[in-house]
């Protein structure tokens, strides 16, 4: 038994720049807000200098990727390498993009390109909370799509602008490591822009091509069915999922930023006349990123009978304060399984965030633009690696977002993450998402079970039921 994919539906793995790269050093680059974050604040003090040195290795690497047979490959620039100082262009950084895409295209492989991957310049001293970052922004966007216009048919403009903002500027968990409610405000805002302003620049220099942005999307699930969970789960959702899709697909940010004291307060001082027209420049296709569903309550609820005998404090696992302002706190449901990065895998959230962006948004055109399980991955005594966890789990999502399609979903395609192990920010090396192992003392690369098995279902554009069979006992 399989399930079909529609006729045409596009197959591919994802990487970004500062993960896999490397190289930091070298040719130009200058350093990015990451560089210094993770030597002050990274894991085990894991960074990004050498990285899976695909700076060095890409031909071999896009002879692997050649060699999966999924077409597309989605893969981000390094504006610290493009433009070091935020300005002027370096022409060697900017000759590597060009053999990259060369490099796709040679081998048959589709270039779908990132403009901006998280890793702004750290030479923006206000970062994105400044509206100049977004108008260099557009420079850097027209540098891109005037050299490789002609070559790349699919541009992302900015990737997970929420988390960024809220968990970059307020949080205090990715860098510059502030923790300012306006500031995250101001940088959603500027992050936005910027996307508009890439949008005209794809239109301007790469007729033809097509151009969207990719966000994080985490269905809300309510904690229980009493009513001010209900509600507080959809405050959450249009606080988070809706902060993005709403200003692009309609212009305008959703009630949360619209009606709180202070995040009114907080967008009126940094948006301007035309802005959200800019923002909302039509798109061709939204990116969903999807890892795992959030389960809310009403933050005086948390100790109600019901919510404490189902549910537990989130413990240190990515506890968004900020949204207690706005009367919800997330919770974890008793005895579950986790993934190693802390949440709970969940298929079925695929299915919902397809169907819930269709409900409210219409017939938008979605690629799944990431979407991937971290494991502790080894080479075997038989020098296999027989990650089965990641083919169940990879299989669970794809039937996932089929009964979605079903559904009335116009879903386009799925881009796997990752295409190969990486530096996974602050988690650093440990947490393996990839399809093509990476030794990092030698840079050795090999293929994973799940590689074999990801190139089956994407030349045959169906997925065999079961995808295989798990045993629920099983640790992911």
């Amino acid at each position: 038994m399989t399930l079909r994919f529609p006729e045409g539906f596009v197959w591919g793995t994802a990487t970004a720049a500062f993960q896999i790269e490397g190289a930091a050093a070298e040719d130009g680059r200058a350093p990015s807000i990451w560089d210094g974050y993770l030597r002050e604040r990274g894991y085990r003090g894991d960074d990004g200098d050498i990285a899976a040195d695909h700076y060095h290795r890409w031909e071999g690497d896009l002879d692997l990727a050649a060699s999966l047979g999924a077409p597309a490959y989605r893969f981000s620039a390094s504006w610290s390498r493009v433009m070091p100082d935020g300005r002027t262009v370096n022409a060697l950084g900017l000759d590597f993009y060009r053999r990259l895409v060369d490099g796709l295209l040679e081998r048959g492989l589709t270039p779908a390109l990132t403009m901006y991957h998280m890793d702004l310049p750290a030479v923006f001293e206000g970062g994105w909370a400044s509206r100049e970052t977004a108008l260099r922004f557009a420079d850097y966007a027209h540098t891109l799509t005037e050299e490789l216009g002609d070559r790349v048919p699919m541009w992302m403009t900015v990737n997970e602008l929420y988390y960024e903002s809220w968990l970059g500027y307020c949080e205090g968990a990715f860098p510059p490591g502030h923790r300012d409610r306006d500031l995250a405000v101001a940088a959603l805002h500027h992050m936005l822009l910027a996307h508009g302003l890439g949008v005209e620049a794809v239109r301007r220099n790469a007729r033809g091509a097509e151009v969207g942005l990719v966000t994080g999307y985490a269905p809300t699930v309510p904690g229980s069915a009493h009513p001010d969970d209900v509600a507080a789960a959809r405050r959450t959702h249009r606080h988070s999922n809706c902060a993005v899709l709403e200003p692009v697909l309609r212009g305008s940010y959703p009630e949360p930023y619209r009606t709180h004291p202070m995040r009114a307060d907080a967008l009126e001082r940094v948006v301007r006349v035309g802005d959200l027209e800019t923002i909302a420049n039509p798109v061709d296709f939204i990116g969903l990123n999807y890892y795992f569903q959030r389960h809310i309550v009403a933050s005086e609820r948390t100790g109600a009978p019901e919510v404490a005998a189902a549910m537990d404090p989130l413990g240190d696992w990515l506890v968004l304060d900020h949204l207690h302002d706005i009367g919800v706190t997330e919770m974890r449901p008793k005895s579950d399984t986790r993934t190693m990065a802390g949440w709970k895998p969940e298929a079925d959230g695929m299915r919902r965030m397809l169907t819930e962006v269709t409900d409210e948004y219409g017939q938008v055109p979605i690629f799944v633009t990431e979407n991937g399980l971290p494991l502790p991955d080894y080479v075997g005594p038989d020098g296999r690696i027989n990650d089965v966890e990641r083919i169940a789990y990879t299989g669970e999502h794809l039937a996932a977002a089929h009964a979605a399609i079903q559904a009335g979903a116009w879903l386009r395609g799925y881009f796997h993450w990752s295409f190969m192990d990486n530096l996974e920010w602050t988690s650093g090396y440990g947490h393996r998402f990839g399809l093509v192992h990476v030794d990092y003392a030698t840079q050795r690369r090999t293929p994973k079970a799940s590689f074999d098995w990801y190139a089956g279902v994407a030349a045959a554009n169906e997925l065999p039921v079961p995808a295989v069979p798990v045993d629920g006992t099983t640790p992911i």
